[in-house]
């Protein structure tokens, strides 16, 4: 698992920089993995759902044709 690779290297030097650059990430990235790795261990390395909590109400667009005045 790569980002286990990214924790790992950032455990062991611990230099965001210089992980970054070898894995070609940016920090904002890093952290952000880093802080999910923290709190939940291997399991917080797996993607997690994007589908939304909600759906977003429907607009009802109602349109009226008035014909021959």
């Amino acid at each position: 698992m790569l980002r286990l690779n990214w924790m790992n290297l950032y455990k062991k030097l611990g230099h965001a920089g210089k992980v970054c650059q070898h894995y070609n990430i940016s920090r904002f990235t890093l952290r952000k993995w880093f802080k999910r790795y923290e709190a939940l261990g291997e399991a917080g390395l797996v993607d997690f759902s994007s589908k939304p909590h909600t759906a977003p109400r429907q607009k009802i667009n109602v349109s009226v044709h008035v014909s021959g005045f």
